[in-house]
């Protein structure tokens, strides 16, 4: 698969698949495997190299190897898309590491991390490194993401929400809530495509209700809002905003009939 990969033959889509196969794998071969291929087009300097890295994070355990093979091209790789990529990878496996009972190797990666976040010198640097903490979603990087969540650019504000999805705790659901009414329509959706693992109890519920019922989120934000709630449908909370929604639809007549249907049910 190695040698496929890097005969320069194969699409792009096939390389995805190969080095997708070897992610599946996981094995000590597999994983050399991926290694021989990210050296080889990385001394080719072929662009290709920044949609493979990331099938890394895919590796249910990487092996120190592995890991280091990454880290390499995000120390060596500033500015560029490869670090970027590298980040992403680092944060994916720093969550298979912690999952796996390995927090110490996980926390080596996310202070890395870290520390990119607080070099940062560009709102896009900044989003990207909190996403990068996202794929992880350790309990470490909690507040560095949810400190974001209330940055002055919205770039972060929305990176900082997509990277909320894995937070479980009171304070993420809090901090998504809130971003449901952010003055970007962006955010919103961020927050509401994150909230979705989320929200467990009525008070919940209650408080989406009472965001929405503001006017601030923005209709055409509505249809993410109806996926959100609509198997709770009975909760009069989730009712009353799905009420809300329906009065404020206007033309869309395929999200008022839907709304209509649940409504009814």
């Amino acid at each position: 698969i190695a040698e496929a990969v890097t005969s320069g033959k194969l699409s792009l889509d096939g390389m995805r698949l190969a080095t997708d196969l070897l992610a599946g794998a996981g094995h000590p071969e597999a994983q050399s495997a991926m290694r021989e291929i990210f050296e080889t087009l990385r001394e080719e300097e072929d662009d290709d190299l920044v949609e493979l890295v990331q099938r890394a994070g895919f590796l249910s355990l990487p092996e120190a190897e592995t890991v280091a093979s990454v880290k390499d091209m995000f120390v060596d790789e500033s500015g560029t898309s490869l670090r970027t990529a590298s980040a992403y990878t680092l944060g994916s496996m720093a969550d298979k590491l912690w999952s796996a009972g390995y927090p110490t190797e996980s926390r080596l990666l996310t202070d890395l991390l870290k520390t990119e976040l607080s070099n940062a010198t560009t709102a896009e640097d900044r989003a990207n490194a909190i996403r990068a903490m996202g794929n992880a979603g350790t309990p470490d990087v909690a507040e560095d993401i949810l400190a974001s969540t209330t940055a002055t650019e919205s770039t972060e504000r929305q990176a900082a929400a997509s990277a909320s999805r894995k937070l479980e705790t009171d304070e993420a659901t809090t901090a998504l809530i809130s971003l449901l009414v952010d003055p970007n329509p962006g955010v919103q959706q961020s927050a509401m495509n994150s909230l979705g693992r989320h929200l467990s109890g009525s008070d919940d519920y209650a408080r989406v209700r009472d965001a929405v019922l503001t006017g601030n989120t923005h209709p055409a934000n509505d249809p993410l809002l109806v996926n959100l709630l609509y198997e709770q449908v009975d909760l009069p909370d989730v009712r009353q905003t799905l009420e809300f929604i329906l009065s404020r639809s206007g033309g869309d007549a395929r999200l008022r009939a839907r709304l209509r249907k649940l409504l009814a049910e």
